[in-house]
């Protein structure tokens, strides 16, 4: 699993103690009003779940997490809502360039831990567009190269 130096985004569950050892965690809590929550207005969702991962990265004073985002040294732990995560990891790739590694819960008797592994969504698409036809060569990223199916 990864070292301390990784950054956890946490859009979910607090994590336990064990999770803490493993990463830097910085939590924040995604309460999604609910007139927006229920708004027919997509833009609305987008604006306000955009606006809020962006408040949580330049939160640091000293430009940590975006010199961390920048250079891929962070995984996420999604929020629930799943229109408000697809516009997080929209974000993070904007940022970034690439998608994140991802990790998430499954509930326990003491609360919620994490699933040993992430998950490259990097991976995933680069090995999707390897099974991509249309007769021309396909890029696939170095990441992909050296650590397809490895986490």
């Amino acid at each position: 699993m990864f070292k301390k130096k990784y950054l956890l985004l946490n859009f979910a569950h607090p994590f336990g103690t064990e999770t803490e050892k493993q990463y830097r965690i910085l939590s924040f809590q995604l309460q999604i009003p609910t007139d927006i929550a229920g708004s027919r207005n997509p833009i609305e969702l987008e604006t306000f779940v955009r606006e809020f991962t962006l408040r949580c990265i330049n939160s640091d004073p000293n430009g940590e997490i975006s010199g961390l985002i920048q250079t891929g040294k962070f995984v996420v732990c999604l929020p629930g809502h799943s229109q408000a995560a697809g516009i997080i990891l929209a974000v993070l790739h904007g940022l970034s360039g690439h998608f994140p590694k991802i990790i998430y819960q499954v509930r326990t008797g003491d609360g919620f831990e994490p699933v040993d592994n992430p998950i490259s969504l990097q991976t995933t698409r680069d090995t999707a567009r390897l099974n991509r036809d249309f007769g021309r060569a396909v890029q696939v990223s170095r990441e992909t190269k050296e650590n397809l199916y490895r986490y």
